[in-house]
């Protein structure tokens, strides 16, 4: 999980640096295509599912409860939208 935080974390730097913004589904596309498992060794769902939206709540929750890092979850909170494009997140 600390690689998923961390990519995350990065990745939610670079979209908001560039106002751009990745949905749920793209990043279970982008995690699948690399090998990036769920915790029960699974590819992410393709229909976006649950498990996806999960991963991007826990490394909200995370940077924001256990880390006290504000900035990195509001990137996290704006970088990542549903698929109707809203912010879900945070």
């Amino acid at each position: 999980m600390s690689f998923k935080r961390a990519f995350l974390a990065d990745l939610a730097a670079s979209l908001m640096k560039n106002n751009l913004v990745m949905s749920g589904q793209e990043l279970q596309k982008l995690f699948n295509m690399n090998g990036v498992l769920t915790q029960n060794g699974n590819a992410y769902s393709e229909e976006g599912g649950q498990g996806i939206h999960r991963v991007i709540a826990n490394v909200w929750a995370y940077y924001y409860n256990e880390k006290k890092d504000y900035q990195t979850a509001y990137n996290i909170s704006r970088a990542f939208v549903n698929q109707d494009g809203e912010y879900a997140w945070g």
